[in-house]
């Protein structure tokens, strides 16, 4: 399976709030993570994908990725 595959399947499973892990991506279903970087979470039952600004294609394309389906929401990241 293709990385893209990967990374689409995860997505997909964390939209429907449904635990998978694919290196470097893995959700609980709740939270969205990149390595050990949180990505996206749910709050409230709707899924927020932060804009992070890292110069990685693998993040940019899953935050291209998920800001397609309509249940997802794109906010700026805060760094901490």
């Amino acid at each position: 399976m293709s990385n893209k595959s990967n990374v689409r399947l995860i997505v997909e499973a964390w939209t429907k709030g449904q635990g998978c892990i694919g290196d470097p991506f893995a959700t609980t279903g709740q939270d969205l993570y990149y390595k050990a970087t949180k990505i996206g979470e749910t709050r409230g039952g709707k899924k927020i994908i932060f804009n992070i600004k890292k110069k990685n294609r693998k993040i940019q394309y899953c935050i291209e990725l998920a800001c397609r389906y309509q249940s997802v929401e794109l906010v700026e990241a805060t760094s901490k």
